[in-house]
Order: structure tokens, then C-alpha cells, then sequence
């Protein structure tokens, strides 16, 4: 994008909306980048009507401020944690920034309206190189091979709490390439020790893997590991007698390649759960040490993601350990949360939720549950 900004409003679509709109879908140039092709007018008279009534679907007008129509942008509810936008602005309104300004209102709106959405994905033409460069500047994902396995397209996404910048990296990309640094570099120094994932000792670590442990009868169950790091939580679990069905996820790959030298018969992947498609199955409970201490940008609202997709997998409860407010002596660049504030924020998630601050005196760990026993 370039030249001088434009600046958009927003307002939902009406009825007397129709007819622009069916012209702005089938306007060739439009109609080149898009999957849909071209409508009939009763087609489109009917899918417009369902549209508008459609509570889970926003609609919406792109103007200029003199009350020009531009193009309109649409959001449609994947499921309960995430949407799908689709944006049409005409070619002459494009190279003024008028897209990553409606994009950025419109996905607002829709993260305002559901507090339960999670995150808005995008699916884009690998050939529209301005639109790739739109969304990434209203705050999206850097693009990624579709799911689908289509190669002409790509997918990005926006995740609730990311930074909105057109001058900002995508939301938590920069912490996540940290994170991976970080560790590749500490796995490289320690090989298998404690110190590769910067714990103090052995005995903290334990300390924090026995409150996870806690969160109930672990025996006989699926339990998911993120961040697992090098796996030490499955040996914690073996050391302790418990048979759990175990998987471990990690964004850095050089930890689940040593994880994998040390259990090789453990599933172990590199996944990032707000980046990529949900796991193939659910899990008795989701755990997780030590995935939040590093994060910078929005590290509340990450938390906050990054609970809600846990316990959207998890069918019995979900555990997670974050460093205190209450630490006597804190790091500076650590994230170190209130954990009050994180009660309140994960009330909002689950039904029953439980502090434990009693087993060292910087941590805490979180259980939520499922059930509101």
C-alpha cells in the first residue's frame, strides 16, 4: 500500500444494499480473485436475504466519508471460537490503505460482539499480492499453505488480542520466533538438563509438575502437554507410576527433535494451537508449564487464547502455571501475572476454577474444570 490513507466507515448492509452489492461480486476484477465466480441475480437475491437475517454473520458497507460505496466485508462464523472474513473494495479505492482500515474495524466489531471468538482467518489467492499485504498489515498472520492442500491459496489469521499496527508485526509472531530462538539456542547449550528450558533446578520444575499433576486422577487418561519442552513431564508421570496416555506439542523443533532421541515411542509434535488447524482429537486434560513467562506482546490476552483453545480440547479440565505479581524479586522481561485477575479472566472460560499458590513462592498454577462441582 501507498499513497495517502483513506479514511472508512463501516455500517451494516440493508436491504436497498442488494443490487451494489451483487455488481461489486461480479465485478471481473474482483471476480478473478475470488473462489465464488459469478452469481445470478436471483442467486445472489437469495443469499442475500439469508445473510442479512443471519445473526452469526456481520455484513457490512465500506464508504467513504462523502457516503461513496466502496465495497463491503463480511465475517462468518466457522464455529464458536472462530471466523472467516471476506472482503470486496473495488479497484479504484484500493492503494490508500482503505482495506487494512475496514479490515481492522471490522474484525474489532466482530472480536466486540463475541467474546467467545478466538480468532478471524483469512483465505487469499497466493497471486493477490496486495490483499497478502493488506491483511498483514491490519494485523494477520504472515501467509501459510491453505489446509485445504489448495496451492493457488494461502491462509491467514488474526488472533483476539494481537496487536493492530499497520507498522506491527503479526499478533505474537515476534514472541513466538523469540521463543523458538531462545530454546533452539538452550538445547544446543544443555542438551537434555533442566537448564534447557530455563528452569532453575530439577526440584522447582518437579514442584510445578506435581500441582499440574493435581488437577485430578491422571490414571488411565489422555493427557496433552503443551510446550513439553523435552518431554520431562512424561518421565515426571512415569517416575510417579501414573499410566497416562501422553502426547507433547512445542513450537521449537529442536526440543521435540531431542524429546523424540529421548521417548521415541511418545507422540511428540512441533504445533502451534493458535496457528494451526485444531488437533485431530480431544484429551482428558490439557496441561501446560511454563508457556507464558516469555511472552511479550498482550501476554494477558494471549493467556487468555491460549486458555479457551486448552480447555476447548481438553474433557475434563485444563492446568497451567504462569509466574506471580507476587514474586519478591521479579526478572526484568518476564511476564509475571495477577493472579486475581487471571481467576476473573478464566471464570470467563470455564465453569470452576481453581488458584494454587502453595508450592513455591513466585508461581502459580490454575485449574480449570469442566464440571462446576
Amino acid at each position: 500500500m501507498n499513497g495517502t490513507a483513506m479514511s472508512v466507515l463501516l455500517r451494516p448492509a440493508r436491504a436497498d444494499d442488494a443490487r451494489a452489492i451483487f455488481e461489486w461480486r461480479n465485478d471481473p476484477w474482483i471476480a478473478s480473485l475470488s473462489e465464488t465466480g459469478n452469481f445470478s441475480w436471483e442467486e445472489h437475491c437469495e443469499w442475500f436475504k439469508r445473510a442479512v437475517a443471519d445473526p452469526s454473520r456481520l455484513l457490512f458497507i465500506i464508504e467513504r466519508e462523502d457516503g461513496t460505496g466502496m465495497g463491503m466485508v463480511r465475517l462468518d462464523r466457522i464455529d464458536t471460537r472462530q471466523a472467516a472474513v471476506t472482503i470486496y473494495l473495488m479497484r479504484q479505492f484500493t492503494g490508500h490503505g482503505a482495506g487494512v482500515e475496514a479490515l481492522k474495524k471490522a474484525c474489532g466489531l466482530a472480536f466486540e460482539k463475541s467474546p467467545d471468538l478466538e480468532s478471524i482467518r483469512a483465505r487469499i489467492r497466493q497471486r493477490n499480492h496486495e490483499s497478502i499485504k493488506a491483511f498483514g498489515k491490519a494485523g494477520f498472520s504472515a501467509p501459510r499453505a491453505d489446509a485445504s492442500g489448495a496451492v493457488e491459496w494461502v491462509e491467514m489469521v488474526l488472533i483476539r488480542g494481537g496487536k493492530v499496527d499497520a507498522d506491527a508485526a503479526p499478533a505474537w509472531t515476534v514472541d513466538n520466533n523469540h521463543i523458538v530462538e531462545f530454546y533452539s539456542d538452550l538445547v544446543e547449550k544443555h542438551g537434555a538438563a533442566p537448564q534447557a528450558l530455563d528452569w532453575g533446578s530439577l526440584a522447582a520444575q518437579e514442584k510445578r509438575f506435581a500441582a499440574l499433576a493435581q488437577i485430578g486422577s491422571l490414571e488411565g487418561r489422555s493427557v496433552l502437554d503443551v510446550g513439553c519442552g523435552l518431554a520431562d513431564l512424561w518421565g515426571y508421570l512415569q517416575r510417579q507410576g501414573l499410566n497416562v496416555d501422553y502426547t507433547g506439542y512445542d513450537l521449537t523443533p529442536a526440543m521435540i527433535e531431542r524429546a523424540k532421541q529421548r521417548y521415541p515411542s511418545v507422540r511428540l509434535e512441533v504445533r502451534n494451537l493458535l496457528d494451526e488447524p485444531e488437533p485431530p482429537s480431544r484429551f482428558d486434560y490439557v496441561l501446560a508449564s511454563g508457556i507464558f513467562y516469555l511472552r511479550r506482546v498482550n501476554p494477558m490476552a494471549y493467556l487468555e487464547t491460549m486458555a479457551r483453545r486448552m480447555f476447548a480440547l481438553s474433557r475434563l479440565g485444563v492446568a497451567f502455571n504462569t509466574l506471580s505479581v507476587k514474586a519478591l524479586q521479579q526478572t526484568p522481561g518476564e511476564f509475571y501475572a495477577d493472579p486475581e485477575a487471571v481467576r476473573s479472566l478464566c471464570l470467563k472460560i470455564a465453569p470452576r476454577v481453581v488458584i494454587r499458590e502453595d508450592y513455591l513462592p513466585h508461581d502459580f498454577t490454575v485449574y480449570l474444570y469442566k464440571d462446576e462441582r
